[in-house]
């Protein structure tokens, strides 16, 4: 085999292995801004949104955990909240199949409560999110 069939075998070789490369990370490098999209189309400024410490559940691979900050309505940083993203449908992050649960502080009123929102969020972020 001559050297110019060797690089070009070589060369080859490298352009299947990173096309089949960027096509297998490709759906995990989506499904890790969808989940940022379904947040984004729950806020009153998707673009002064702000994400951090986001991961997807060891439990389920279709939830996806963080903290968002975005502008409130008056247009101030509200600081960092706690989400719960469940990615039904990936390829549309609009879909009315993805769920998105935000922390919610207690009030005086859900105290007595065993299943106020604040409760129920606590109870999946510690099932999905620990």
């Amino acid at each position: 085999m001559t050297i110019k069939k060797k690089a070009l075998y070589i060369v080859s070789s490298l352009i299947i292995t990173v096309l089949a490369l960027s096509y297998f990370f490709r759906d995990k490098l989506f499904q890790a801004q969808a989940h940022r999209l379904v947040v984004k189309n729950y806020l009153n400024d998707p673009e002064s949104a702000q994400f951090r410490k986001d991961y997807q559940s060891k439990i389920d691979k279709t939830v996806w955990c963080g903290e968002f900050n975005a502008k409130n309505r008056m247009g101030g940083m509200v600081g960092f909240t706690k989400y719960i993203v469940y990615l039904e449908d990936s390829d549309k992050p609009e879909s009315v199949l993805n769920e998105i649960f935000i922390e919610k502080e207690a009030s005086v009123d859900d105290i007595n409560k065993e299943m106020s929102e604040a409760a129920v969020f606590r109870k999946k972020w510690n099932t999905f999110c620990q």
